[in-house]
């Protein structure tokens, strides 16, 4: 019987960088879960998370394709937490199942689990590692409206609806300052 791959768990806000993060870990030969990714695939018209989403947000939320319009969902749980905790209490079920089948069937020694919200999926107790990565506001605020094409105002309700960092730090057990550029990030993550 294999053992278990040790399990890393990543987290941090939107535009901290968590993506540059795994594509590091990932040429060190970690394999990345991307609960994103996995999000993005539960809410699809084909899984079950798809019909919880629109009994609950109702169908002014699809786009003429049928699918849920992702702009049009993250308006309004951008906007309101109550409607993000719902969201995230439909979708991180799937999400969980779908990583822990992940990594039943990985051979790899290191799984990474890219999670924005793994404390609030409570999955870093699965974990044997939480990594936070943290950087300063404005400069989050710029990646994500390069990154996604959203406006100032739309980047600062997304960082505002998430966890605050200085309750997030209570919950990691190393915290990566990522305010530098690529070769100062990959040094802090060499030492790690």
């Amino acid at each position: 019987m294999r053992n278990r791959p040790r399990i890393i768990g990543l987290t941090g806000g939107s535009g901290v960088g968590k993506g540059e993060v795994c594509r590091i870990l990932a040429r060190r030969g970690a394999q990345i879960i991307d609960t994103d990714s996995l999000s993005h695939k539960a809410i699809l018209r084909e899984n079950p998370a798809y019909d919880e989403i629109i009994a609950h947000f109702g169908n002014k939320i699809l786009a003429d394709t049928g699918e849920v319009d992702r702009k049009k969902l993250g308006a309004i749980v951008f906007s309101d937490k109550s409607q993000l905790d719902m969201l995230s209490k439909i979708v991180h079920k799937y999400v969980q199942a779908e990583c822990e089948r992940i990594i039943q069937k990985s051979v790899a020694e290191i799984i990474v689990i890219d999670a924005p919200a793994l404390v609030e999926a409570n999955m870093h107790g699965d974990c044997d590692l939480v990594i936070g990565i943290f950087a300063r506001k404005n400069l989050r605020i710029a990646r994500i409206m390069a990154r996604d094409g959203i406006s100032l105002d739309a980047a600062e309700r997304r960082i505002e609806s998430q966890m605050p960092d200085d309750v997030l730090k209570t919950f990691v057990d190393m915290a990566i300052d990522n305010n530098d550029d690529i070769s100062d990030l990959e040094e802090k993550l060499r030492e790690i």
